[in-house]
């Protein structure tokens, strides 16, 4: 059910040098049909057929005998990289691992508040956002790494032809701290601008952030998709991708508290799910499966055919591995941590093996038919 003291090219260039052998060693995209590609270094996945049995094309996957556990799964705005979640739910790869996964839609800046107090039992966060309230005491855990990349376009009225002619201008974040505020810091950094060069103003989420921009009440946005399809459709200009500036980047993530954990049912609750999720990003990725899934993308990211079908060639042809769900890298969480401190005044973390923990993946990766990353 759905309902930077030194120059950010110094930090962009030492978190790159940094990761150059992660980045150099990456796992190719997954071949179509195939599960999704594992971190670096990993062994080739291959596909069970106890986990991911032959269905005709787009059907939906039977459930599990018996009442299904409720999990409450947080997301931010709205983005059609939530596509392996969509489909878990509406083809029924949560249901198949025993799960009832209800989806809440969450503002960056409550989202974290929201997962501490219990009112979710894993949050879909901004990466960042997650680690800051690491930073300042929160006792959560990273699960899964989700994006390896922030696909997010700096998207301008069409009369502003260049980065240059954003100053002075308002640029739409849905969070002046977090999330795509601090992306735009680093754009915008990394072509000169100082802080004052701009304004940012705080404009909601990503059909929000679309809707200022086309009422002049703000010059420019960060935004992803479906809505950055549709605003080039539009007219509107791209001025910069944050890929182009960060290639290596943990955007979003999956988080819990780590007193969810202490109980054995709920651990074992978060390793079906993101086994369930595991086989649903292969079921998109099959290309038997496009129009369904072109289908999902419409019905969730409220969005047209067309913007759909640009959405799938986008994720499914040339970026297969943008979104793997299968595994949790530590380069592009080390990319997040170098940049929140040279922008943001990061404090200090806890060890990395009190906060992130690949134990829950592995075990999803087994019961989803991949074999250890």
């Amino acid at each position: 059910m759905v309902r930077l003291g030194r120059s950010l090219g110094s930090v962009v260039l030492g978190v790159a040098l940094g990761l150059a052998v992660l980045s150099a060693c990456a796992a190719p995209a997954a071949a179509p049909g195939a599960a999704p590609p594992p971190a670096a270094g990993g062994a080739p996945a291959a596909a069970s057929p106890e986990t991911a049995p032959a269905l005709p094309p787009g059907a939906a996957v039977p459930p599990k005998p018996g009442p299904l556990r409720r999990i409450e799964l947080g997301v931010v705005a709205l983005a059609a990289y939530f596509y392996p979640m969509w489909i878990g739910v509406d083809k029924g790869f949560y249901a198949q691992q025993g799960l009832n996964v209800e989806l809440t839609t969450l503002q960056t800046n409550e989202a974290v508040a929201a997962l501490v107090s219990g009112s979710l039992d894993i949050l879909h966060c901004p990466t960042d956002s997650c680690i800051t309230a690491l930073s300042k005491g929160a006792q959560i855990r990273m699960v899964n790494d989700y994006t390896s990349q922030a696909p997010y376009d700096l998207i301008a009225r069409p009369e502003l032809t260049s980065i240059a002619d954003l100053r002075g201008k308002k640029v739409g974040v849905s969070s002046l701290s977090a999330g795509t505020g601090s992306l735009a810091k680093v754009m915008l950094r990394a072509q000169g601008f100082g802080p004052d060069d701009y304004q940012l103003v705080q404009a909601g989420g990503n059909p929000a952030r679309y809707t200022a921009l086309q009422s002049g009440g703000i010059d420019a946005a960060l935004l992803s998709d479906p809505v950055n399809f549709t605003a080039m459709q539009d007219g509107y200009r791209v001025l910069l991708s944050f890929s182009d500036v960060v290639p290596l980047y943990s955007f979003v993530s999956h988080w819990v508290t780590n007193s969810w954990l202490e109980d054995p049912a709920n651990r074992e609750a978060l390793v079906s799910f993101q086994a369930g999720q595991i086989n649903a990003q292969r079921w998109a990725h099959d290309p038997a499966n496009k129009d369904a899934v072109i289908d999902v993308l419409v019905r969730y990211a409220r969005t047209t055919p067309t913007i759909a079908e640009r959405i799938y060639e986008f994720y499914m042809v040339r970026h297969p591995g943008l979104v793997d769900v299968s595994d949790l890298r530590e380069g592009p969480v080390q990319a997040v941590i170098s940049i929140l401190r040279d922008m943001e005044g990061l404090g200090p973390l806890p060890p990395e093996d009190q906060w992130l923990d690949r134990s829950f993946i592995q075990r999803a990766r087994q019961l989803a038919g991949l074999q250890p990353s």
